[in-house]
């Protein structure tokens, strides 16, 4: 039997069909789940989602002692496949800037200066310089750690002082301008309402589905932080779903009924803010993040509730009360915020009757 989806392959055995994930140079999955039911398409996902998580093993083109060679190991390292896909594609083409031209030196002859001048080298776009040694602090603090090196010259490199205030926050009227544009009903309308309820990232919008509902919570654990989030199941995303074509394991899909990777959905996003005429610049989903935290923050939300909401543990001292069980009753206060907030913008008919639900005083 042909099989026409990704890595998808049937190899027959005793009569019988077996249905692996296979691709060139990774171990092939198997699939036990029944052919076409909704628990086989659940794992043929989490297979791919963990060989597109995975690297194979290459040998360093780099000789032993060299910048290069030292990115090489770290990006082996547990340490680094540990961290969010996002994360480790970025750090990956930061290190092949960095060795086009330093790759060969050999650490033990580079000094603060070499690194100053690395940085230097991208002062037009200071957020860039620092990434540049931020991210080779990181090699050498794991190659110091693995006594693989024993001079550290870029630990006390200083980063680019500049004055930012991060991420474009939205304002009401980016918001009314663009429901305006899409209202209910339309894929743009549903991504914002899960922008806004799920106190998430890009990662985490394109691929949140029925799978993480429970009950009345939506619960997941962050691409990037790894922070496990509980909120409500806001009645406005309930509302958006309904009028809304779906996936099968996300909740937005493309026109052709394929999920949105991250870097395709940020890029659509920014057309979708182009045709809705609101000041592109600087502005994406975070924005809207930021800006329903930072309403929260005016509804009275403290501190300790939006970390566990949204997620942050960059604050240094954080009681046990944000983490484990209690994130999920830390977050309502932000859940009611959320949906007081949209029910001022948006309105009650944004919400289809049998969904209203007053969470303030909900059991």
């Amino acid at each position: 039997m042909r099989v026409k989806h990704k890595y998808l392959v049937n190899d027959p055995h005793n009569g019988r069909d077996r249905y692996y994930v296979r691709k060139t140079g990774y171990p092939k999955v198997r699939l036990k789940s029944t052919f076409n039911s909704p628990a086989f398409w659940l794992e043929y996902n989490n297979a791919l989602q963990k060989l597109n998580a995975e690297q194979p093993k290459v040998e360093s083109q780099y000789k032993h002692g060299m910048l290069g060679w030292l990115f090489d190991q770290y990006q082996q390292s547990p340490e680094f496949q540990n961290l969010a896909k996002s994360t480790k594609k970025e750090r990956f083409l930061i290190y092949g800037r960095i060795c086009r031209a330093y790759g060969k030196l050999y650490i033990h002859d580079l000094t603060p200066l070499d690194f100053y001048a690395l940085r230097d080298g991208q002062a037009d776009t200071p957020t860039m310089a620092n990434k540049f040694i931020r991210c080779c602090k990181y090699a050498f603090k794991w190659g110091i750690q693995r006594t693989l090196i024993v001079n550290d010259p870029v630990s006390n490199v200083e980063y680019i002082r500049f004055d930012t205030d991060g991420f474009v926050q939205w304002t009401t009227e980016d918001v009314l301008l663009y429901v305006k544009k899409y209202p209910i009903g339309t894929k743009q309308f549903l991504a914002f309402i899960i922008a806004a309820t799920i106190n998430g990232r890009r990662a985490d919008i394109v691929r949140i589905g029925p799978q993480h509902r429970n009950g009345n919570k939506i619960q997941y654990t962050q691409d990037k932080r790894k922070s496990k989030i509980d909120v409500d199941f806001s009645p406005f995303l309930q509302s958006a779903i309904e009028a809304t074509p779906t996936g099968d394991f996300t909740y937005i899909i493309r026109d052709d009924g394929k999920p949105y990777s991250k870097e395709g959905f940020g890029n659509m996003f920014k057309r979708w803010l182009v045709a809705a005429k609101i000041d592109v610049k600087g502005k994406n989903t975070h924005g809207i993040r930021k800006a329903f935290a930072s309403w929260c923050s005016e509804y009275g939300v403290s501190d300790e509730q939006l970390m566990a909401g949204f997620g942050w543990r960059d604050r240094k001292q954080v009681t046990t009360y944000t983490k484990g069980a209690n994130r999920s009753k830390l977050s309502e206060p932000i859940s009611e915020a959320i949906h007081d907030k949209l029910s001022h913008l948006l309105g009650s008919e944004t919400i289809s009757q049998g969904q209203v639900i007053d969470i303030k005083h909900k059991k």
